[in-house]
């Protein structure tokens, strides 16, 4: 089995357990105002991902960078969608939801500029 399949496997379950238990997953509901940060490294500091309670998001990957992302998000399924027009290109970043955390889904996703995030990489909820 590769690592690919692997990390997507994993986030699967992740998800699934997390769904089974009260309070534990990131319900829709528990987005809005949300801002994760990356488990790993981000571009010279931490990156971050902030959810509006409009539907808009921004992103920052770190202080070498002088790019903030936005766009529009939206959740389907335990999905998370970040959906952003970069460079005349639309592009969207997928993530499962669970456990106060969001989880990279490589498969499907375009990835971000400056970190490139692999499959189940995670962004841990913060508070503001």
């Amino acid at each position: 089995m590769t690592d690919r399949i692997k990390h997507a496997a994993l986030a699967a379950f992740t998800a699934l357990i997390c769904i089974g238990f009260a309070g534990c997953s990131a319900a829709p509901s528990d987005i809005p105002g949300r801002t994760f940060v990356y488990e790993k490294d981000g571009f010279g500091s931490d990156f971050t991902i902030k959810l509006n309670g409009d539907g808009t998001f921004t992103y920052y990957e770190g202080a070498f960078s002088s790019y903030v992302g936005s766009g529009e998000w939206s959740s389907e399924n335990g999905v998370l969608t970040l959906s952003e027009n970069r460079q005349d290109r639309l592009c969207e970043m997928r993530f499962a939801e669970g456990g106060g955390s969001l989880l990279f889904c490589a498969d499907g996703s375009d990835n971000f500029m400056y970190v490139k995030a692999e499959d189940g990489d995670r962004f841990l909820a913060i508070k503001d």
